[in-house]
């Protein structure tokens, strides 16, 4: 079966019997790690597809209709950034939870542009002397 005939040159059967063994010993070792680590990724498969089943839910739910798949997989990624930060949080003691909403496909600069908050605010707007308007009295 494994062809003795042919052994590599100075090996006796005894010394290529014993190398076999140490490989078949190292295989039937790896063979369930390996076989774990696929059983895990199946288990995030799916995580990943009841993640995407979510994003779709919340896409139906809020209306969102990308114009392409390469806008349609940023916005999901952005949304999966924000879900991994809602589910981080809730996981912690606070005295609040997160959760989605219809910004949940924006990134952080992307709602505080259009909301004009941060970097984007105008600032607290008061009137200077200025600014104030000139009442003019026509002498009536």
């Amino acid at each position: 079966l494994l062809g003795y005939h042919n052994l590599p040159a100075g090996h006796s059967i005894s010394s290529y019997s014993n190398m076999l063994f140490k490989r078949f010993t190292l295989i039937a070792a790896v063979v369930p790690l390996v076989v774990s680590a696929s059983s895990k990724l199946k288990g995030s498969k799916n995580v990943e597809e009841h993640h995407r089943d979510l994003f779709f839910s919340w896409m139906q739910e809020h209306g969102r209709d990308y114009s392409d798949s390469n806008e349609l997989l940023a916005r999901m990624q952005v949304w999966l950034d924000n879900h991994a930060y809602i589910e981080q949080h809730n996981s912690e003691s606070h005295s609040y939870t997160l959760g989605h909403n219809q910004f949940s496909d924006m990134t952080l600069d992307e709602y505080q542009q259009y909301n004009k908050l941060g970097k984007y605010s105008p600032g607290i707007l008061t009137p200077s002397n200025k600014e104030r308007p000139v009442v003019v009295e026509d002498g009536n």
